[in-house]
This record gives C-alpha cells, sequence and structure tokens, in this order.
C-alpha cells in the first residue's frame, strides 16, 4: 500500500545525497538484516540510484523524510520516491529496491511456495548465527526479509531483540 506521507524537504542538498537518487531507503543502521540488505543492494549496479538513510543516525529528522518518524520507519521498511515523494512500504518497498538493482529475479525466487519456508528456516538461523558465517549469510538475510515482509512481519521494533547489531564492548580501565 502506497501512501503520499508529505514533502521531502528538496530546498537545499545534504552533503550525503547521492547525485539523480530516485529511490531513498529508510533503513536501521544498528540492525543486522537491514545492513545485509544495504550491503547487498550496494554491491549491486544500479545503487548509485538508491539514497540510504540511516534511521538510527541521531540526526535523522522525519521533516526530511516524508514526515516518517523513527518508530513508524521502524514498524516496516519504508522507500520514498524522488519523483513524485511517494511513501512504498513493505513488499512494494523491497520489490522497487530489488528491481532498481537488477535483483527483481531473487525477488520472485524468494515467493516460491517451496522456497519460502525454507528461506524463512535459514533467515531465522543466519540472523542468529551472522556474525560466525561471514559475508555468506546477507544473501540468505535478504531472502528471509522478503518472506517476512509478505507475511506482514517485518518488524523490526525490539531495540534489544535479534536483529539488532551487537553493542561492542566498553573498555572498563
Amino acid at each position: 500500500v502506497s501512501a503520499r506521507r508529505g514533502v521531502v524537504a528538496a530546498a537545499s542538498k545534504r552533503d550525503d545525497q547521492p547525485e539523480d537518487w530516485q529511490l531513498k531507503y529508510l533503513y536501521d543502521g544498528g540492525c543486522t538484516v537491514c545492513n545485509s540488505l544495504v550491503k547487498l543492494l550496494k554491491s549491486k549496479k544500479g545503487h548509485e540510484k538508491i539514497w540510504f538513510e540511516d534511521i538510527a543516525d541521531p540526526k535523522y529528522a522525519a521533516e526530511k523524510n516524508a514526515g516518517i518518524t523513527f518508530e513508524e520507519a521502524m514498524e516496516t521498511i519504508h522507500v520514498i520516491k524522488a519523483k513524485d515523494e511517494e511513501v512504498l512500504m513493505g513488499m512494494e518497498a523491497l520489490t522497487a529496491l530489488y528491481d532498481i538493482t537488477g535483483m527483481g529475479w531473487l525477488f520472485k525466487l524468494a515467493k516460491l511456495p517451496m522456497l519460502s519456508g525454507a528461506a524463512e528456516i535459514a533467515y531465522k538461523m543466519v540472523s542468529k548465527n551472522r556474525k560466525s558465517m561471514g559475508d555468506a549469510a546477507d544473501g540468505l538475510l535478504a531472502l528471509g526479509r522478503i518472506n517476512m515482509e509478505e507475511r506482514g512481519e517485518g518488524s523490526c521494533t525490539d531495540l534489544e531483540g535479534e536483529c539488532r547489531e551487537p553493542k561492542p564492548p566498553v573498555d572498563e580501565e
């Protein structure tokens, strides 16, 4: 379901704004799953058309992102289209990201009934053991994210949950 949520501030170009961006992906920089998707997208041709906006950054401002608050962005994946400031959410947002990077085929593959159950199991296993599995886990996490969104389970609202990056150890001297 698309919704026009407000006007994206376009008065002045920001330092981190890519040239000719078409989609702005609001992601949680503290989430392993979100970071895996960012890493996967950035590795593909077409990623330069995506503006990656970290909602966990203290400088994140809803008024510069179609009025989408941090809490709203945590509920499901959000993408803002540059052309008309239309906000895409959930499966529609993922479809846009995968299509712009030429991975629409992966999206279709992950939705096949035979693979969706396996992708969900792999996603749960990989998300808990991602650090020890290395970069090969990123693709599996992306497939699992597709299936979560399709079922409406794309939320990452638990700020201490398994999708969060572990905090670095504090050096107490």
